[in-house]
């Protein structure tokens, strides 16, 4: 008996999205003329890339192709202007077009919604890219080489970017930019990391690697869950945005820190495995840094959006907290790694896997419901 996906209704709204923008030809080149003012066409792109990149994200999570795709879709790029300089004519539109450098990026510094498109576009299409790898199928040895030109390519964006795009991970806080400045920076570089993130898991999934996937994995999630653990201890700075840093827990720190929780387990329980021996995790650090993280998830509110997946993965990082720091039964009675307590009730795949290099993918069967960029309710 075929059963529903508990998604397929914001599927169905996110296929009418897609259908409607196509409907419109906004998926074809959108250019300014007698009946399309300067305005109108950079909202349309705007509209056009924002839909496009929830598209890839609705697909990142729920595992299935995406309705839009760049083979027979046109991204253009809004200026970077800011939403009453875009609405501007004449003499006033010439000056801000003027002061905007030969890439199209604002001179000022300011990180704004036309910056965050920008961004999105590009975003979206590696993206694309990589779940062209997950979701296919291509073979092992396609797999490495369109990877490893992925994250070329990925590493030479980030480099190009401007530098006012650059999240300052020293010292963020003591800048002049706003609180939405700063999210908006956190996001961008969250979002680079987070493709770095997908395709180490792809290789894990798609590749007999060995312990080096497991090593380039575990590094980019400590670095995913090092940034986000700063921000959740400066969280007040977001108090204002509380959708948004919910989201921020879910997309990103969740994932990450429970890559990290199965693996310190995994070292816990196997201390001279390979993986212990090539990237071992600072206990203390790590545990500190998980309860601090189990904490921030379990201050969310029922009422907030995305309180039931921050609740899940709370219960899930608790258990492995609870095994590492307990009595120790887990740790000195195998017979326990069989029972039901090392499965997660959440995803539904054992915890501690038969070997080193198969460690994650139980992460692949995540069902996240955290809400789309495009808010339909």
């Amino acid at each position: 008996m075929l059963t529903i996906s508990p998604g397929y209704e914001n599927a169905k709204k996110n296929a009418s999205v897609a259908n409607a923008l196509l409907s419109f030809n906004l998926h074809q080149e959108i250019k300014v003329d007698d009946r399309t003012p300067f305005f109108m066409a950079e909202l349309r792109k705007r509209l056009f890339i924002c839909a496009y990149d929830s598209d890839k994200h609705t697909a990142s999570s729920s595992g299935r192709p995406p309705r839009l795709t760049r083979q027979y879709c046109l991204l253009q790029l809004p200026l970077d202007l800011t939403d009453t300089q875009t609405m501007s004519e004449g003499a006033e539109l010439d000056v801000a077009l003027q002061n905007l450098d030969k890439e199209g990026w604002n001179r000022r510094g300011d990180v704004q919604r036309s910056t965050f498109a920008r961004l999105a576009s590009t975003n979206a299409l590696i993206l694309e890219e990589i779940l062209e790898m997950s979701l296919g199928n291509l073979s092992e040895e396609e797999v490495r080489q369109r990877a490893a030109n992925i994250e070329t390519r990925t590493k030479e964006y980030w480099a190009q970017l401007p530098g006012f795009l650059q999240f300052d991970v020293v010292d963020p806080w003591s800048s002049r930019r706003s609180p939405l400045e700063v999210l908006f920076l956190a996001v961008i570089k969250l979002n680079h990391l987070d493709h770095h993130f997908m395709l180490q898991r792809t290789l894990s999934k798609k590749v007999k690697a060995g312990l080096s996937s497991n090593t380039d994995l575990l590094s980019v999630c400590n670095t995913i869950f090092d940034f986000v653990v700063m921000l959740v201890d400066r969280k007040d700075h977001f108090r204002d945005f509380q959708i948004d840093f919910v989201q921020l827990l879910v997309k990103h720190g969740t994932p990450a820190a429970a890559v990290l929780a199965v693996e310190l387990l995994h070292q816990e329980q196997h201390p001279s495995s390979a993986s212990a021996s090539a990237y071992p995790l600072h206990r203390s650090d790590t545990i500190q840094s998980l309860s601090v993280f189990v904490a921030c998830l379990g201050s969310i509110r029922p009422e907030a959006s995305g309180y039931h997946s921050c609740h899940r993965g709370r219960t899930f990082l608790k258990k492995i907290l609870d095994m590492i720091l307990g009595a120790g039964s887990a740790t000195r009675n195998p017979a326990v790694l069989n029972s039901d307590e090392t499965t997660d009730p959440m995803f539904g795949a054992p915890l501690i896997q038969p070997t080193d290099g198969d460690f994650v993918r139980w992460l692949e069967g995540m069902d996240w419901d955290q809400d789309n960029w495009i808010n339909f309710s």
